[in-house]
């Protein structure tokens, strides 16, 4: 067997694991690892920012506050909508 096609067979074989995820403002070693988290940190950046769902929204013209509140509840997996907030709020989304 070359060694090509047993490299794809192993990589095969090895679990699949869930990405990292982690918007910068937390410590290097702490992770995020569904969209539950995700929303409840981009909650708590808002916050930090002393920023209404409203406010954020009309800073995000095209997103109504609905669409903000169902992010920072886990209720969307839209990761565009995800990622406009994470820009807006002035962080980073940082996958390893």
């Amino acid at each position: 067997m070359s060694n090509n096609l047993t490299a794809a067979m192993n990589a095969l074989k090895k679990p699949k694991t869930t990405p990292n995820i982690n918007i910068n403002t937390q410590p290097p070693n702490s992770t995020l690892t569904t969209i539950d988290d995700i929303g409840l940190k981009i909650k708590e950046i808002r916050k930090s920012k002393n920023l209404s769902q409203r406010k954020l929204s009309s800073m995000l013209s095209y997103m109504s506050q609905t669409t903000i509140s169902r992010i920072e509840h886990g209720q969307t997996s839209n990761i565009l909508a995800i990622l406009q907030v994470i820009h807006v709020l002035g962080k980073k989304l940082i996958i390893n």
